[in-house]
């Protein structure tokens, strides 16, 4: 198989990448029929859950990146570094929280990474759009991070459940992008 030349990495790992960040979406939309808003303390295995959801995300981007679904140019490659910081700061945040340094609560880095998150997926899915490699319906799946939010709270405020938790529709959108990782038919 071709390597390519910017990541040393093979390119069929793409797939690979784009199964991971699969597992990590539908752990994670799980995790939030858990969340607890009432609880004073998210369970440690709910942390673990968050790091392994931060873990296949960025295996999702990695395999974005492999794939150059976001060109080779500079914008591309600052919004990737833009996503890969912003979950391996949610990776070490779901790690600290789970061995008791920090609560979702009190944790300095909660707020943070996931506002990184969000901004880092636009600069993700604007990226895709400009460079038009990836084909069809995935160019447009980064945004369904940034989206996710809204449409979590549209949801509750027609169903009013308290069971819609952001986690399920963050979970659901990953699972989204990595079928589009694992789905590409041949590296763009």
């Amino acid at each position: 198989m071709e390597n390519s030349a910017s990541t040393g990495v093979q390119v069929s790992h793409y797939r690979l990448m784009g199964g991971l960040a699969m597992t990590g979406g539908v752990l994670y939309a799980i995790s939030g029929l858990f969340v607890d808003e009432a609880a004073a303390t998210t369970p440690p295995w709910l942390s673990l859950i968050g790091v392994i959801w931060a873990l296949g995300c960025l295996c999702g981007l990695v395999g974005i990146g492999i794939l150059g679904a976001v060109g080779r140019g500079l914008f591309g490659r600052i919004a990737l570094a833009i996503a890969v910081l912003a979950y391996a700061v949610a990776a070490l945040d779901g790690l600290l929280s789970a061995v008791g340094i920090f609560t979702v609560d009190t944790s300095p880095l909660f707020g943070i990474s996931r506002l990184g998150t969000l901004v880092g997926m636009l600069l993700v899915g604007i990226a895709a759009l400009v460079a038009r490699r990836w084909p069809g319906w995935r160019t447009f799946s980064p945004f369904a991070v940034p989206l996710a939010v809204p449409v979590a709270f549209g949801v509750f405020l027609v169903a009013g459940d308290s069971v819609i938790q952001v986690p399920l529709f963050i979970g659901l959108a990953w699972l989204l992008i990595g079928y589009a990782v694992l789905s590409t038919p041949e590296p763009v």
